[in-house]
């Protein structure tokens, strides 16, 4: 008779979750969420179908703004999909991937390693999207135009779309000027086939008769 593979969750339960909720975080399984200023910050577990690999994804998504899906995010039920600024947690520019072999002890290993990588570079990867001081309040047009910080890599490698939210982050925030220079920034090369061009044009021409 054959047995029932092992899960996860015990061994996120036993290393992961306590960082999580020392952080802020709630939740169950293997998605948490947390409210951070006027962002949500997430945290998602992914197994593979073929099973011996884990990853941990990490994303942020304004409260400000639709999800990826159009729709009104929603603190305790958006997925790592429907957010804005995504990484797959890691100690450099790749996506890391533990390996294990679907044992309690080898899933405890293997979730023990990324636990402490997430303990520094999970939390820096949050940090930037901290309070006050969250780089989607601070990010300038100056700095957009030098590329620093790299934010294009939270957002499919697009300067585009890093373009598209601040502007439309601006906007709600009633910063019409800054508005006005990242919508222009992001039509010099989005095509009309970007999922935003109507939306960039609407905020150039409101930036536009506002002034």
């Amino acid at each position: 008779m054959s047995r029932t593979p092992l899960r996860l969750d015990p061994s996120i339960r036993k290393y992961l979750l306590p960082l999580l909720k020392n952080d802020g975080f709630a939740g169950s399984g293997r998605t948490f969420r947390r409210i951070d200023h006027d962002a949500i910050h997430l945290v998602n577990v992914q197994g593979f179908s073929y099973g011996g690999r884990l990853a941990i994804n990490l994303a942020v998504h304004p409260l400000d703004l639709p999800d990826m899906a159009g729709g009104p995010p929603s603190p305790k039920t958006i997925a790592e999909h429907q957010c804005e600024f995504r990484e797959r947690l890691t100690e450099d520019d790749s996506g890391r991937v533990w390996e294990h072999d679907a044992t309690s002890a080898g899933m405890d290993s293997a979730m023990r390693d990324a636990a402490a990588v997430y303990a520094t570079h999970g939390r820096r990867f949050f940090d930037q999207f901290r309070g006050a001081s969250s780089v989607l309040k601070t990010f300038d047009f100056d700095s957009f135009m030098v590329r620093e910080p790299d934010l294009s890599r939270y957002c499919f490698g697009s300067w585009v779309r890093v373009a598209y939210v601040l502007a439309r982050l601006r906007l709600v925030e009633g910063r019409i000027e800054e508005a006005k220079k990242f919508a222009h920034a992001a039509l010099a090369d989005a095509t009309p086939q970007f999922a935003g061009f109507e939306e960039l044009q609407r905020i150039t021409n409101l930036a536009w008769q506002v002034d």
